[in-house]
């Protein structure tokens, strides 16, 4: 669960950056905006790759408490 802690903890720095900068999108900052939409379309595919791998390490460990 290390694994999902840190992907976790990753999430909630990139929410604290959003959130300093939520001012930008306010004042309707187009260059932000678009660096955001650039951001989230770059996270969405290690997003996936975070919540399959956690899924796996879940499924692992209740195979391994059957055995």
């Amino acid at each position: 669960m290390t694994a999902a802690s840190a992907y976790r903890r990753a999430w909630e720095a990139a929410e604290t950056e959003l959130s300093e900068s939520a001012a930008w999108l306010g004042a309707g900052d187009p260059g932000f905006c678009s660096w955001m939409a650039d951001h989230l379309s770059e996270t969405v595919f290690a997003w996936r790759n975070a919540q399959a791998s956690v899924r796996t390490l879940r499924e692992l460990g209740e195979l391994s408490q059957q055995s």
